[in-house]
This record gives C-alpha cells, sequence and structure tokens, in this order.
C-alpha cells in the first residue's frame, strides 16, 4: 500500500469518525442510536485492521467480515447459527463497546494502577464499594461486577493474573484467566468481551509468550463451546502489544 493511500484512508477515517462521533452526541436519544453505536464500533475495528501489515491483514479481513455478518444475522433469527470471533483491537480496553471488559486486577480487587485504576476511575466510586462485597479473587478465578458509569459495557469481569515467576503454574494460571472470563461472559448469556493484557504490567509477564497463552487459551475455549457465540476482542492499547499479536497470530 502506498504513501498516498494510507494518507488518503488516514482521513477519510478520520473524517468518518468525526462524523459519528458528532451523530453519536447529537442523537443519543434517537432510535437509531443503537445502530449508530454499533457502526462506530465497527470502524475501530477498520481502523485497527488499516494499520496492520498486509500479511495479517489478509489473515484478519475474514474474521471482520464475519463478525459484521454475525451481527446482522442477529437480527434474523432465521439465518442465525452460533459463532464465536476473536479480533484485534487498536484501542484500550474502555474504548471497546462490548457487553463486558475484562479487569487485570489484583486479589483484593481493591483497584491499582495501570489499566486496573483506570478503570476503577471510569466506573466510579460504586465499583470500590462492589468489589468490597466480593472480598477477594483467587490468582486464575475471575468475579464479576456492574460497569456502573462505564457507558460502552455493561459488566465488569474482574481476573487476576500470575506475576511473573518462571515456574510451571505460570502459564496455566495464565490461561485459567482467560477461560474463567469467557465461563462468566457465558453465565450472563453475554456475547461479547474485551480483554485487556492481563499480567503484562507490573507482573512481569513476559508479553510474547503471555500473548501465545491468550490466543492459545481463547482458542480452545471456542473449540470447546462450538455452539456459543461470542465476540472476543483483544485490545492493544500501545504499539508493542500489536506487534506481539501480530507475531503470535500471524
Amino acid at each position: 500500500m502506498s504513501t498516498d493511500t494510507n494518507e488518503f484512508n488516514d482521513n477519510a477515517l478520520n473524517k468518518w469518525q468525526t462524523e459519528l462521533d458528532y451523530c453519536l452526541k447529537n442523537y443519543k436519544h434517537d432510535k437509531e442510536y443503537f445502530n449508530l453505536d454499533c457502526l462506530r464500533n465497527a470502524l475501530w475495528q477498520v481502523i485497527a485492521l488499516m494499520q496492520l501489515d498486509n500479511d495479517l491483514r489478509d489473515c484478519l479481513v475474514d474474521e471482520i467480515c464475519n463478525e459484521l455478518s454475525l451481527d446482522r444475522n442477529i437480527l434474523l433469527s432465521d439465518n442465525y447459527k452460533p459463532h464465536s470471533v476473536l479480533t484485534l483491537f487498536n484501542g484500550g480496553v474502555l474504548d471497546v463497546y462490548a457487553d463486558a471488559i475484562v479487569n487485570a486486577a489484583n486479589c483484593a480487587l481493591a483497584g491499582g494502577g495501570g489499566v486496573d485504576g483506570a478503570i476503577h476511575k471510569a466506573a466510579g466510586i460504586e465499583l470500590n464499594e462492589a468489589c468490597m462485597k466480593l472480598h477477594e479473587c483467587r490468582t486464575g478465578d475471575a468475579k464479576v461486577t456492574s460497569a456502573f458509569n462505564i457507558k460502552s459495557s455493561n459488566y465488569i469481569i474482574h481476573t487476576v493474573g500470575p506475576v511473573y515467576q518462571h515456574c510451571a503454574d505460570d502459564p496455566l494460571l495464565l490461561a485459567s484467566c482467560y477461560k474463567r472470563s469467557l465461563d462468566e461472559a457465558l453465565k450472563l448469556n453475554l456475547t461479547s468481551i474485551g480483554f485487556c493484557g492481563i499480567s503484562t504490567g507490573v507482573y512481569g509477564y513476559p508479553l510474547l509468550e503471555a500473548c501465545t497463552i491468550a490466543r492459545d487459551s481463547i482458542k480452545e475455549w471456542i473449540n470447546t463451546h462450538p455452539n456459543i457465540t461470542m465476540n472476543i476482542y483483544l485490545c492493544c492499547f500501545s504499539k508493542k502489544e500489536i506487534d506481539a499479536y501480530k507475531q503470535v497470530l500471524s
């Protein structure tokens, strides 16, 4: 793809995003608000797609097209067939529109730094109160609260990743975080979930290894739930995360 083409695409996407933001702000009570909301989410996926290299873009085109088709088919029950999709999302977990987002929490569910702190700040004081009632969460497990003031999601699934210690339990516990989060989403009959990177911040898990475990554990979960619909977003807050997922998904 040439530089001129990239510049044209960037300008077009920026224009579409501006127009969509205007519509969402000024017509949020309109009956078409839900459709505009879905369209904005789809546009973010297009932006993510266009920023990938050609090889990975070719690999993911069908995934994104399948997801958009799935969203339409849900409205037409005669055409509906259960189908799960894994998609890279170019943005933080607070940017994605999904039924639930996953928080990389600590055992006390008390909020902290990084994405955990950002989610607690965005959700408001009610999240702290809800987490206190849950008491604590074991490493590799997951617990659910409302998303409170986070309007792009209905639920927060809190999971506690392992502190990286170079031991055999590390990958098992990290894989459990992804599977248990998906299990909790399934219990609530949700059809979309956004994951942040788990244990890749201050917990020190090597990024490439963590991305590989995320890929494998999600794929295993999908394969063991063939009759379930789940749109799964891997939210990439930084270029480093995108590059790591590009490597493990290529």
